[in-house]
């Protein structure tokens, strides 16, 4: 007898499927619980979490290192016009600036590919956590508070990966990490909100002069 193509190519067992469509006696009583109540009718969301719980991680490192691959790729076609960028910027011989920007495409495809693929990743996430927090001073950035919270962003991203691939990583990267991954987003909103009440205070300034005059 020969076994069914499912079995045969990795797929779902009978009781995995079963598992599937029917849920078990007693649901979750998550928090969340009453949101999933409905979905674990028809579903069992423990097992649903237990298959896709590895592919959205890996999604989860792909999108962070997306950054990194497509700067290599940015650098690859265009490795001559940055590196008399930093020869300018940064003062420093065409040879060694020629020179780090290969370092810097080197460690980015390795290192994204050794997170992405999940391996070596302490020496993968350390490395691209030293080239983004150089990046903005080979470029002449270090003034741009856009880019420094881009890069802030991305430390803690790698921090946070890293913490997780790495068991023996300090709890203090974790929280490093948590503290740093928001950078983008709190300096956009509060160059937002300045940018607002700097409106409103000229606008308020305008019309107290415009009611003098």
């Amino acid at each position: 007898m020969s076994s069914s193509p499912e079995i045969a190519m990795g797929g779902p067992s009978s009781d995995e499927l079963h598992a599937l469509v029917k849920p078990p006696s007693g649901s979750s009583s998550a928090p969340l619980g009453f949101l999933l109540r409905p979905l674990e009718k028809r579903t069992n969301v423990k097992m649903l979490l237990r298959r896709w719980r590895p592919r959205l991680f890996l999604l989860s490192r792909l999108m962070l290192v997306s950054t990194f691959l497509d700067d290599s790729l940015r650098t690859v076609f265009n490795f001559s016009a940055l590196a008399s960028q930093i020869s300018d910027v940064s003062s420093l011989d065409p040879f060694v600036a020629t020179l780090l920007l290969f370092l810097g495409l080197a460690v980015q495809l390795l290192g994204a590919v050794g997170l992405l693929v999940d391996r070596h990743p302490a020496p993968a996430s350390l490395s691209l956590i030293a080239w983004t927090s150089l990046q903005p001073f080979l470029y002449g950035q270090q003034h741009n508070p856009t880019l420094l919270s881009e890069a802030l962003t991305l430390v803690g991203g790698l921090l946070l990966l890293r913490a997780v691939l790495v068991p023996a990583s300090s709890p203090r990267l974790r929280l490093l990490g948590r503290l740093l991954l928001p950078a983008t987003y709190v300096w956009s909103a509060g160059s937002l909100g300045y940018r607002a009440f700097a409106l409103e205070e000229t606008g308020g300034l305008a019309s107290y002069l415009g009611r003098l005059l």
